[in-house]
């Protein structure tokens, strides 16, 4: 968990809305640095010898590193489905919350960079 529930919706929300996150999520790349970049660019306290993600329940990352063992193959898997979750604890108290993103396709860009409104 987070150190309270503010440092958990900062960091929930800079994760969320990170152009880079979103950027691997459509291409199924579970690039947990992109995650931890987010993280650290967030006014969260984040240590990050003690962050822990997963995609679902496969755990990427454990104490800032990928997990010795961490099946990418299924975190891609995972990221295929229309819904997943990624779970990051900052292991620094017990603050929680929970965002909703989106991924960011090619396509997107392409449909909203052609019209003015």
């Amino acid at each position: 968990g987070a150190r309270s529930r503010r440092d958990a919706r900062l960091a929930a929300r800079s994760v969320a809305n990170s152009l880079l996150v979103k950027t691997a999520i459509n291409g199924q790349d579970p690039n947990w640095g992109r995650i931890m970049m987010a993280l650290g660019k967030s006014a969260a306290a984040v240590r990050a010898d003690r962050v822990s993600v997963a995609f679902d329940d496969e755990v990427v990352v454990a104490a800032g590193q990928l997990r010795q063992g961490a099946r990418l193959d299924r975190a891609r898997e995972i990221m295929a489905r229309p819904e997943f979750a990624i779970r990051i604890d900052l292991g620094l108290g017990r603050g929680e919350d929970q965002v909703w993103t989106c991924d960011l396709s090619e396509e997107y860009v392409r449909i909203n960079a052609k019209y003015t409104t």
